[in-house]
């Protein structure tokens, strides 16, 4: 469009105006706020994925599926000689989502196995490995739905046929990058986190702690302990204890409460 509007100013008096129909007026009228759109799009499923995972980064590897579908989706659109116009722009905004869920399937699962126990590499390479069968299942399905659109003829099959193109080469190409890229990037970037749950195992192994230290049984070792000390070593165990009380109260405080100690 930009080429003919340049033809037009460089060839034609200015008394000659251009007026576009049909899809290339919708893609002028629409287009720019595509973008917007899809980068709005980026950020709402980060924001929800963020929100689920409680982390900023496996949202991040996730997120990473979306350049992979894109790029299939390019590359679908050059072997059939269509361009970019409003329903392919609509289509890569579907790829999003249908790209996001590989991903999802991959980290949900490895931070499972992260919860039982799992060193994270066997955790990122079990889970790729398991969920390979769901993973393959939900995208070709996706894929071959897309296909009915491929083959339209008639009436409007050009708008059918980018729909259909960017969905179904999005998809399949994505989905055989997503199960190499992911489990690296998940490996490189989730090297030094924890699982969703590792704060309340934390947390349930300081409650446990605390009920068998203060357990009857518990007390009286801890008694039997102190008499048996020193003074200096006395004055050891009370600073240790001011600092597992302080630690105990940041905990409480990152959960909403407040914790008062008594001395």
């Amino acid at each position: 469009l930009q080429y003919v509007e340049n033809v037009i100013e460089k060839e034609f008096p200015p008394s000659v105006k251009l007026a576009f129909d049909g899809p290339s007026r919708e893609f002028k009228q629409s287009g720019s706020q595509l973008y917007w759109m899809f980068l709005l799009t980026l950020v709402v499923v980060f924001l929800v994925l963020a929100a689920l995972f409680e982390s900023f980064l496996h949202p991040f590897i996730i997120i990473t599926t979306v350049p992979l579908a894109i790029i299939g989706a390019l590359v679908g659109l050059w072997m059939y000689g269509m361009s970019i116009n409003v329903y392919s722009q609509i289509a890569a905004i579907m790829l999003v989502g249908l790209a996001a869920k590989n991903g999802i399937l991959i980290v949900e699962f490895a931070n499972q196995l992260r919860d039982r126990g799992l060193e994270y590499t066997e955790a990122v390479i079990e889970a790729a490995a398991i969920r390979l069968r769901p993973v393959l299942m939900t995208s070709f399905c996706t894929a071959f739905g897309a296909l009915p659109l491929m083959l339209a003829a008639g009436a409007g099959a050009g708008s059918l046929q980018s729909i259909g193109v960017v969905v179904f080469y999005g998809v399949v190409i994505s989905v055989l990058m997503t199960l190499i890229v992911v489990p690296v990037v998940y490996g490189l970037v989730a090297r030094n986190t924890g699982s969703p749950e590792d704060v309340a195992h934390r947390l349930d192994q300081l409650r446990q702690k605390f009920m068998d230290c203060m357990s009857p049984r518990g007390a009286e070792m801890l008694r039997e302990d102190m008499d048996s000390m020193g003074p200096v070593k006395i004055k050891e165990v009370e600073a240790a204890q001011q600092q597992i009380i302080a630690i105990v109260r940041q905990l409480v405080e990152l959960m909403g409460g407040r914790l008062d100690v008594s001395s």
